[in-house]
């Protein structure tokens, strides 16, 4: 497929003191909520690796355009649409899709040079993904943060399940399998975010980081990077109170189960009395069967994995994941035709074998190696 016109920005400020400046990478489709087609994760990824080479740039700031979202995620509709359709074809570009989403997430991860990434609004799936490979995770007292592959018959991927690995004991696998919507004291909480600014703080924030005297040494720029963001920070105290904070324990009694049915049974029953914990359990439960028991072993699986091995496996479920229904039917459901009614493939839990979830963990390239090997 041919690559896309990228709805995409690049800049870079010059600093009081004539040094190096700043990038500023700006997603710019905001009726969309920012959410990362092809052509602009590849432009992102490239104009990374140019101000990775570039002295005259100090640091990088990556945005979203717009204070409704930061990125909404991946651009699964454009993927469940090309399976639906020819699937061969489909399929290929499902891999090329899915392939440069998980490098330009770990290309963030390990970048060279200080990175702040702003997380205003909307920040969900494929835009956490790219949110947690910041240095400084920027977010505003309105962001919203979730994972909610669930309801579309994935599951959670870039990196996902190496970052809600890093949470308060049982939070992040929580999140992974009921979908649940974050704020900003929960992405605190859990160590999803670092700080927390004004909505309307992107001026002064630019500001402050131009009037650093940056010296091109990235672990002294990062230190330099903290302080200047930390200087606009909301006190803790002022920001609403986080759900997943006020049920930490309740959420780590029920995680604690090892059986995917004792989970499931617990999830259930600590939602009663408690509707934010009844609003996760009901996105839960209309879930696709086989997305809550493939993320059950997901995390299983990769609990002592690296990033690079969690981003190869990712691509491999994915593209399984792309070789069955649930995932377009999911979208289709959900965007495309927006009837809320997926018919699931197996419908129900009990229908659901071992070897059903084995499968989704076996390569699609049996005589190739992984295209993420090298990262």
């Amino acid at each position: 497929m041919a690559e896309q016109q990228a709805a995409f920005q690049a800049q870079v400020l010059p600093t009081r003191d004539d040094g190096p400046g700043i990038g500023v990478a700006t997603l710019t489709a905001p009726r969309k909520l920012n959410a990362l087609d092809l052509g602009m994760i590849q432009a992102l990824s490239r104009q990374l690796e140019a101000w990775a080479r570039d002295p005259a740039v100090a640091c990088v700031v990556l945005e979203g355009e717009g204070e409704r979202a930061f990125c909404a995620g991946g651009d699964v509709r454009a993927v469940a649409e090309a399976l639906r359709g020819n699937r061969p074809a489909g399929l290929a570009f499902a891999e090329q899709y899915f392939s440069a989403e998980y490098r330009l997430d770990h290309q963030l991860h390990v970048y060279p040079k200080p990175l702040l990434v702003r997380g205003q609004g909307v920040v969900m799936g494929g835009g956490l993904g790219l949110f947690q490979g910041g240095d400084v995770r920027v977010l505003t007292p309105t962001s919203t943060l979730a994972m909610p592959e669930i309801t579309i018959g994935l599951f959670p991927d870039v990196g996902a399940a190496w970052f809600l690995q890093r949470t308060p004991p049982g939070t992040g696998e929580y999140a992974a399998l009921t979908g649940a919507r974050l704020n900003a004291a929960d992405a605190l909480f859990m160590g999803l975010g670092d700080l927390v600014l004004p909505e309307d703080h992107r001026g002064a924030l630019l500001e402050a980081l131009q009037a650093v005297r940056w010296h091109n040494e990235p672990r002294r720029d990062r230190s330099l990077l903290h302080q200047a963001a930390r200087g606009l920070a909301i006190p803790r105290p002022e920001l609403s109170d986080s759900p997943v904070q006020a049920r930490a324990e309740r959420i780590r009694q029920v995680m604690a189960w090892p059986g995917l049915g004792q989970r499931v049974a617990a999830i259930r029953d600590s939602a009663r009395h408690d509707p934010w914990l009844e609003e996760n359990a009901e996105r839960f439960e209309s879930g696709s069967p086989t997305s809550i028991a493939l993320i059950h072993e997901q995390f299983q699986r990769t609990r002592h994995l690296a990033l690079r091995e969690c981003f190869q496996l990712d691509l491999v479920l994915a593209i399984q994941c792309c070789r069955r229904d649930d995932f377009p039917e999911g979208v289709r459901a959900l965007l495309l035709d927006k009837d809320q009614t997926p018919q699931w493939q197996p419908a129900t839990l009990r229908e659901i074998t071992p070897d059903w979830i084995d499968a989704h963990f076996v390569s699609p390239w049996p005589d190739q190696p992984n295209p993420l090997l090298d990262l």
